[in-house]
């Protein structure tokens, strides 16, 4: 397994991009309305990761930052096939590099929280920090 990294491009193939978030049951695809602008979050980051084996595309991030202060990792996804092989632990660890000074945030589920804890993300004290949201349409019902 030959993976390479890409810091440069943000706007990641959509087609590629979509199957990548239906392969990991982030997305549907259902009707393919979206596939046109599904690289429109990322083409709209700071900063965006890739993971390429040749010219398929297993992995990616995207961060939004102010480059000094705080940092928000979002959509971390890799191809189930790629998974556990530390694919997604280094496309965090050049996030962190990008902008190593920064404080880094993220939300995620229960159950994927120990993973971010193995690479140094602590869980936010409960006292008066309080995380809030409002779904976008886009996003699947539970």
């Amino acid at each position: 397994m030959n993976i390479t990294y890409n810091t440069t491009k943000k706007d990641l193939p959509c087609e590629q991009l979509e199957k990548l978030f239906v392969s990991a049951d982030w997305s549907d695809g259902a009707d393919g309305s979206m596939t046109q602008y599904f690289n429109m979050p990322f083409v709209n980051s700071t900063l965006v990761i890739s993971a390429w084996e040749e010219e398929r595309l297993v992995g990616a991030v995207r961060v939004l930052s102010d480059k000094i202060m705080r940092s928000i990792i979002y959509d971390l996804v890799v191809h189930p096939e790629f998974q556990r092989k530390g694919i997604g632990s280094e496309l965090v660890k050049r996030c962190i590099a990008h902008f190593p000074n920064s404080e880094w945030l993220l939300g995620t589920t229960k159950d994927i929280a120990g993973f971010y804890e193995r690479l140094g993300f602590q869980k936010a004290a409960v006292g008066n920090d309080v995380y809030l949201s409002i779904p976008s349409i886009y996003q699947r019902a539970e």
